[in-house]
């Protein structure tokens, strides 16, 4: 039974799929992938997108966001001249 259930579940998702669960327009999403700054499969003309890449794509990116912000809490520190 378990294993119908494992096959009736899609391995990847299209453009349009991968860009609501991501909650970006799926022009962008396209943007993206050209740019290769996104995990995809290109299959001819199609883009498709793996749900576990995505989600370490994801995790990635929060990842850099929280080390740039720590990085530019404080300003630098000049020499008053006097």
């Amino acid at each position: 039974m378990e294993e119908k259930n494992l096959t009736k579940e899609r391995v990847t998702w299209d453009a349009k799929t991968a860009s609501n669960y991501l909650g970006i327009s799926y022009g962008f999403l396209l943007k993206l992938a050209r740019q290769k700054e996104i995990p995809f499969i290109h299959v001819g003309r199609i883009y498709l997108f793996r749900k576990e890449s995505l989600d370490i794509w994801l995790r990635n990116q929060e990842t850099q966001a929280i080390q740039t912000e720590s990085t530019q809490l404080y300003g630098k520190l000049r020499k008053v001249q006097e």
